[in-house]
């Protein structure tokens, strides 16, 4: 019993050393969209935030760690908590889990993530094996109602997490 609380407390104080996540992405020379996690623990759950280089939120994406037994799951909500919500989850459950024990880096076992935003599906997130890795590949519909920025940023979220 002692083996065991020492170990959750020793987890929790790893968890809380982990910095939090904050992440600029660029258009060219040009800042385009900020990624900056909104608390500074991850665990159970972690919200990142996408706003605009003028600071204007477009979005908040959300994983529970739970959601890491199983198929990845994203949530889509919207910056003020009012709005339209999404979601993005990996395809299939059994190349979910054939990933997370094959290795999130072996370009045979890539599962392709499905985007679905205000009762509709707005793109996938594909990964396609070829003779140097993954090729990632972010196709959003055209007549998508989520924002392109806000499906940028679940990409570098998604395809930046761990198995």
């Amino acid at each position: 019993m002692i083996a065991f609380v020492l170990s959750v407390i020793f987890a929790v104080l790893v968890i809380m050393l982990v910095p939090p996540v904050n992440v600029t992405i660029y258009d060219g020379p040009d800042p385009a969209l900020t990624i900056a996690q909104q608390s500074s623990v991850s665990f159970p759950v972690a919200t990142y935030v996408v706003t605009t280089i003028e600071g204007k939120p477009l979005a908040r994406l959300r994983k529970s760690f739970f959601s890491r037994f199983g198929r990845n799951r994203w949530s889509i909500l919207p910056p003020d908590y009012h709005g339209p919500r999404g979601d993005a989850v990996e395809e299939s459950l059994s190349k979910a889990l054939l990933r997370k024990v094959a290795g999130k880096f072996n370009a045979r076992y890539q599962s392709n993530v499905r985007i679905r935003y205000a009762g509709s599906e707005a793109g996938w997130i594909i990964r396609r094996p070829s003779e140097t890795g993954a090729v990632d590949v972010l196709d959003l519909a055209p007549d998508a109602p989520l924002d392109r920025r806000v499906a940028v940023a679940l990409a570098v979220l998604v395809l930046g997490s761990e198995p």
